[in-house]
């Protein structure tokens, strides 16, 4: 990848990160917010906490995405962007403009997909005994 294309992705990853950083704030102060409001009967309380839920699950994310961009970034400075973390090979140049925080090459990323799926489906409820959710029941 040449001089230009990584100063193209790492405007790109700075501006992403800007877009991250203004919009995590105003989740902080919306949860602030619905700590503070006072819930007139459970269902209030109850709608409260699920929003509350919401919003840190969104932080959660907001914060991931926060350090893709710091390691992408990290990378563009040790001139090892673009590289597959499994196999070594350069990542497609689409594949970056679509995902600029991209750790793996297209095949990469597809079989590691495919592993996670088996191992959900290998632990998924179809494998435990019918007899346990029966004791349940």
């Amino acid at each position: 990848m040449n001089k230009k294309q990584l100063e193209k992705f790492k405007r790109l990853l700075l501006e992403q990160q800007r877009e991250i950083l203004g919009s995590a704030g105003a989740s902080s102060e919306d949860i602030d917010q619905l700590q503070g409001s006072p819930a007139a009967d459970w269902v209030d309380r109850v709608t409260v906490d699920n929003a509350i839920s919401s919003l840190i699950a969104r932080e959660s994310e907001l914060a991931r995405e926060l350090d893709n961009i710091r390691d992408a970034l990290l990378k563009i400075e040790k001139d090892t962007y673009g590289i597959c973390e499994e196999c070594g090979k350069e990542i497609n140049h689409e594949r970056l403009e679509a995902i600029p925080t991209a750790r793996l090459c297209r095949d990469c990323q597809q079989e590691q997909e495919k592993n996670s799926q088996r191992e959900t489906e290998f632990r998924g409820r179809s494998n435990i005994p019918k007899e346990v959710f029966d004791w349940y029941e």
